[in-house]
């Protein structure tokens, strides 16, 4: 049985040594970011978690309880209470607080997180508080483990270490340009698609892999030759051949994102698609879009609308609409698309999947297939471009991870 003078010495080192590596390497990612929860199960799977309450200023107040994956009694359970939590360790009943924070020991620590019905698992510590409508729970874990497990999450399903070390130091770079998005919100990134996609750790089957690409090209990203700035690391999986600029796809000019012919990706597995839509459906829709009528000559242009290249834009006289809104409305992988007429459908024959802006995944396996680097991988995708360390990118780092907690 630990001290309460031990426990309390113990959490106070412990909290300094997390404290000195958040200054360091560490981000705080808000996880089951799209998830309202009242309650939540946390159980350590390796190492020893020190639970600590914490106020309505979000300040360490009290120690609680420790517990451990060596333990047979370690799974608490966390409930909201208004804006308080409550937590249990089994049916007993531990105390209501503003907010939780369940700090490591070490770095080799690990949890389960279970909530509505769902159970992953993480590096690092979580910080835990409750709003009027639900739980936030947010991961403070170091920069190369989150990296390792946005790879995962992202793409990692094909075993090539060039093209892992291209998405680890993408991932780095998206991280690191965008380290102060959420700080009014109190974490760094979301776990979803508006930031990165961070499901758990890595620890699939690829896992041990993509720990390599990350350690091999730990610290490094990739900023714009001029400016010296992180770029914004866009990517997607597949661009049917040809790659779309970024200024096509969301009206941001950013001189890194540059269309361009994609060879790498032709042939590959989600290179084509097909799908059909009621043509009804497609010419209502496309009429609306342009302010105008169903008629036969629109018909006729629908009938026989090809792209022998990317177009970003569906033109009719002397009106156009962007083709991503038309890629949304019907749910299409791509913009990339010839209309073929069926009887009362249209059959949309496809290239590519996603936005189709900077680098697409499946080229760059192929293009590790080959035998290219990730320098090269990435010197393909990305135009005006280089390589460099992310030192002198601590201060921010460590500055912003502070600045949420």
């Amino acid at each position: 049985m630990v001290s309460k003078f031990k426990l309390l010495f113990l959490i106070t080192c412990c909290i300094g040594t997390v404290m000195l590596s958040a200054q360091e390497s560490d981000i705080k990612v808000r996880i089951f970011s799209n998830e309202i929860f009242h309650e939540a199960l946390f159980r350590p799977k390796n190492g020893t978690y020190f639970i600590t309450a914490i106020d309505s200023q979000r300040m360490l107040v009290d120690t609680i309880i420790e517990v451990s994956s060596a333990g047979m009694d370690n799974l608490l359970t966390i409930t909201k209470q208004g804006t308080h939590l409550l937590l249990f360790k089994g049916r007993r009943a531990l105390g209501r607080y503003h907010g939780l924070y369940f700090i490591a020991g070490d770095t080799s620590c690990s949890f389960l997180f279970h909530l509505n019905k769902k159970e992953r698992w993480y590096d690092g510590s979580l910080y835990i508080w409750s709003t009027s409508q639900s739980m936030v729970a947010v991961n403070h874990v170091d920069l190369e483990q989150y990296v390792a497990g946005v790879v995962e999450s992202e793409g990692g399903n094909f075993p090539e270490l060039e093209y892992f070390k291209a998405q680890a130091v993408l991932a780095r770079t998206f991280a690191i340009r965008n380290i102060t998005k959420h700080l009014k919100e109190g974490y760094n990134l979301k776990d979803d698609i508006t930031s990165q996609v961070y499901h758990s750790r890595a620890y699939y089957r690829y896992s041990d892999l993509i720990r390599k690409a990350v350690s091999e090209t730990r610290d490094t990203i990739v900023v714009d030759s001029a400016s010296r700035q992180p770029i914004f690391a866009a990517f997607h999986a597949n661009s049917g051949g040809h790659t779309v600029c970024a200024e096509d796809a969301w009206h941001r000019k950013l001189p890194n994102l540059v269309a361009k012919e994609d060879p790498y990706s032709v042939g590959m597995n989600s290179y084509q698609w097909t799908k059909r839509l009621p043509k009804k459906d497609v010419q209502e829709y496309i009429a609306r879009k342009l302010g105008l009528k169903v008629t036969s000559e629109l018909i006729a242009a629908i009938d026989s609308f090809h792209q022998p290249v990317r177009l970003n834009h569906f033109r009719y006289q002397n009106k156009s609409f962007p083709l991503r809104d038309f890629r949304f409305h019907f749910q299409l992988k791509s913009t990339f698309f010839d209309i073929q007429p069926d009887g009362n459908q249209y059959i949309l024959s496809g290239k590519g999947n996603g936005h189709g802006v900077g680098l697409s995944q499946e080229g760059a396996i192929n293009m590790a297939s080959q035998g290219f680097s990730y320098k090269e991988i990435i010197y393909f995708y990305y135009q005006n471009v280089s390589f460099e360390s992310l030192s002198q990118y601590k201060q921010i780092l460590a500055e912003a991870t502070q600045l949420a907690f």
